[in-house]
């Protein structure tokens, strides 16, 4: 029986992911997504760092993590590096550093997704509000409140006692 063999994947760089499984693919593709084609490949090790996180995340939570973690890899390496004390953070995402902190990535992503939760539901209300109000208004303009009352034509009387007022008599065409 023949077996067909294929390129390992330092030897064919058109297509990294294909050899990717997992959340080496996930990390691979958020790689060249936010820093561009210009990544390395992992390598046996680091592989081996992402199946643990996905064993003991899920796949779901993991996948969410690595990516929240490489799109905001300053902040959330800054903020692991103050959590230790240590002076020194690598400047581009690294599975190892990720790897031995993931808890401050996931503690990161659980804050901004509350956050972001907060803001939808106070941005709901608002709109509920603000459609409330409106039915509010809409219910108050009854056609009686908005018509302006017309002024009633004056009386035969309300003139002659004008006209007496003003020194007119009846039938006279005195100017003003």
């Amino acid at each position: 029986m023949a077996v067909e063999l294929t390129k390992a994947p330092a030897q064919n760089p058109a297509n990294p992911l294909k050899y990717a499984a997992g959340l080496s693919a996930v990390w691979q593709k958020c790689m060249s997504e936010v820093y561009g084609p210009e990544f390395r490949l992992l390598i046996g090790r680091e592989h081996g760092q992402l199946k643990t996180l996905k064993e003991s995340l899920g796949m779901k939570r993991a996948t969410e993590m690595v990516e929240y973690a490489i799109r905001n890899w300053g902040k959330f390496a800054q903020k692991a590096a103050d959590n230790v004390g240590s002076g020194t953070l690598p400047a581009k995402p690294h599975i190892g550093w990720l790897s031995k902190y993931h808890a401050t990535a996931l503690m990161m992503l659980e804050h901004e997704s509350q956050s972001i939760a907060k803001e939808k539901a106070f941005q709901a209300q608002v709109a509920s509000t603000k459609a409330q109000w409106l039915e509010t208004v809409k219910a108050d303009e009854s056609p009686r409140a908005t018509q302006v009352p017309k002024e009633q034509p004056a009386t035969i009387e309300e003139i002659e006692t004008i006209m007496a007022e003003l020194g007119l008599e009846k039938g006279s065409n005195r100017e003003l």
